[in-house]
C-alpha cells in the first residue's frame, strides 16, 4: 500500500468548557471530556454519529447462555461498570503539523487505564490508536454452580476455581444513523463467527445489512459478531458513510440494537427461577439472582432501533460451548486483564460508493 496523503483546509483546535474541538470549513470533530465520548464527527456537512453517541470505551457483551453457565456475568461484572462509569482523567488537543491530535486517558473501575488518541487529518480521515493497560484486580469469586451436581454434569470433569480476571472484549462502540445500514466487509463470513467458533467460515469480501446481521436467538444474547476483519464499510444506499480500516485485524458487530437490548440483566422481566421443589419456590432471592440467573427474555422483546450500533473490537473472547453449565472459554480464546494491549483503526468518510475501493489502496 502507498501512504495516504491528505489535503483540505487547515485545521484549528480549541477547548470550550468540556469540549475539545478540531474544525475547519470541511471538518468538525468534538470530544466531550465530561461524557468521555466523541459527540460529533462531521465531514462536508455529513454527521456520522447518531445523536452524539460517538466513539467510547466498550468492554462488555450481552452474556450468552454459556456465559451464564460459567458465571461470567457475575465474575466479570467490573467490565460492565467500566463500559459505563469510565472517567476521563486527562484529555488534551494539540496540533501535529497539519494534523490535530485529541488524546483521552480513561481511568476505569477495573483499576487500569484506557488511552485513546485521535489523529484528525485535514480531509476528515481519523486514525484511532488505543492502549489498554494491565490490571491486577481479581474476578469476583463465585460458588460452584449447582448444576454440576445434576445428571447433566460431565463425569470426571474437575472445576478449577480460578480468580483470574478476563475481559469479555476490548473495543469501542458508537452509533451511526439508521440509513447507514449497508454493510460491506473483508473478513470471516458470511454467518456470525467468534474466535473459538470460526474455523467453518471463510475469509472473503461480503455484503449484507445491519438488519440481516442480527441473529434471532430465542433468548436474546450476544450475536452477529465477525472476526479477522481487515475493513468494514457502513453506508447508505448511495454509498455515503464510513470505512473502518483495521491497523491489523479487528472483530466487529453492526446491529440495529444496543448491547443493552440483548443483556438479560437490563430487562424488566422476572428472573427465570428454578421451581423444582417447594424450597426453591419459596426462596426467590432477587439479590442472589442478580447477574447469576437469566431473566425471562424472549426473541419478541427485540425491536430494531432507529440507529446502527457499531462495536469495533481488538478482540472479543470466545463463546465456549463444551457444555452450558460450567465450561469456561478455553485458554487462547480469552483476554487476560493483566496484560497491556495496543491496537487501532482508521475512520475514512465516504461521499459515494466508488470511493471505497480507492480508499482501500492507502495506508493511513
Amino acid at each position: 500500500k502507498t501512504a495516504y496523503k491528505t489535503s483540505g483546509p487547515f485545521l484549528n483546535s480549541k477547548e470550550e468548557g468540556n469540549s475539545l474541538i478540531v474544525s475547519s470549513p470541511k471538518v468538525f470533530f468534538e470530544f466531550n471530556r465530561a461524557s468521555g465520548m466523541v459527540t460529533s464527527y462531521q465531514v462536508n456537512g455529513i454527521e456520522y454519529f447518531d445523536k452524539g453517541f460517538g466513539v467510547q470505551p466498550n468492554f462488555w457483551r450481552a452474556p450468552n447462555d454459556n456465559d451464564y453457565g460459567n458465571t461470567n456475568p457475575k465474575r466479570l461484572q467490573i467490565w460492565k461498570a467500566s463500559s459505563r462509569n469510565f472517567k476521563v482523567s486527562d484529555a488534551s488537543v494539540r496540533m501535529d503539523g497539519k494534523n490535530a491530535v485529541v488524546s483521552a486517558v480513561y481511568t476505569l473501575p477495573a483499576g487500569n487505564q484506557y488511552l485513546v488518541d485521535y489523529k484528525i487529518y485535514p480531509d476528515g480521515v481519523v486514525n484511532v490508536a488505543v492502549k489498554f493497560t494491565s490490571t491486577d484486580q481479581n474476578a469476583i469469586e463465585t460458588d460452584i454452580p449447582e448444576d454440576t451436581h445434576l445428571a447433566t454434569y460431565t463425569p470426571g470433569k474437575k472445576l478449577e476455581k480460578k480468580n483470574l480476571l478476563e475481559v469479555p472484549r476490548i473495543g469501542v462502540r458508537f452509533r451511526v444513523p439508521q440509513e447507514m445500514n449497508m454493510v460491506e466487509y473483508f473478513g470471516r463470513g458470511p454467518e456470525e463467527n467468534y474466535v473459538d467458533r470460526n474455523a467453518g467460515t471463510m475469509i472473503g469480501r461480503y455484503k449484507t445489512t445491519a438488519d440481516d446481521m442480527y441473529v434471532d436467538y430465542v433468548r436474546p444474547q450476544e450475536n452477529g459478531h465477525r472476526t479477522d476483519t481487515r475493513w468494514v464499510a457502513l453506508t447508505d444506499k448511495k454509498g455515503r458513510g464510513l470505512l473502518i480500516q483495521a491497523d491489523q485485524t479487528i472483530g466487529f458487530n453492526a446491529l440495529r440494537n444496543a448491547v443493552e437490548d440483548f443483556d438479560s440483566e437490563e430487562s424488566s422481566h422476572p428472573y427465570q427461577w428454578r421451581n423444582r421443589s417447594p424450597e426453591e419456590i419459596k426462596d426467590h432471592n432477587v439479590d442472589e439472582a442478580r447477574n447469576v440467573m437469566r431473566k425471562m427474555t424472549h426473541v419478541n422483546d427485540i425491536v430494531f432501533r432507529n440507529f446502527v450500533e457499531v462495536c469495533v473490537d481488538m478482540k472479543q473472547q470466545g463463546v465456549a460451548g463444551y457444555d452450558s453449565w460450567g465450561a469456561k472459554v478455553q485458554p487462547g480464546y480469552t483476554i487476560p486483564a493483566n496484560r497491556d494491549y495496543e491496537w487501532g483503526f482508521t475512520l475514512v468518510p465516504m461521499k459515494t460508493g466508488n470511493e471505497l475501493d480507492r480508499s482501500l489502496r492507502y495506508k493511513y
